[in-house]
């Protein structure tokens, strides 16, 4: 886990809703196809944020039996 979630990943991510979640997500897929062409170095981790931000959201335990 990146120190840039350690604290969502500590407690906050599980105060958000489901779409707070997943909009935070798509933020991130957002902001990593603004700069694929642009700076792949910063695409990139823009696209490890969104997976690591996802992972959280799939561990989260009020989402068990909702999620695939």
């Amino acid at each position: 886990m990146s120190a840039q979630h350690a604290e969502l990943a500590a407690g906050r991510w599980s105060k958000l809703t489901l779409g707070e979640q997943l909009g935070n997500v798509g933020s991130e897929v957002g902001r990593a196809g603004r700069w694929r062409e642009k700076d792949p170095r910063l695409h990139d981790a823009a696209m490890i944020r969104a997976l690591e931000l996802m992972d959280l959201t799939l561990q989260d335990r009020r989402w068990r039996g909702r999620l695939r």
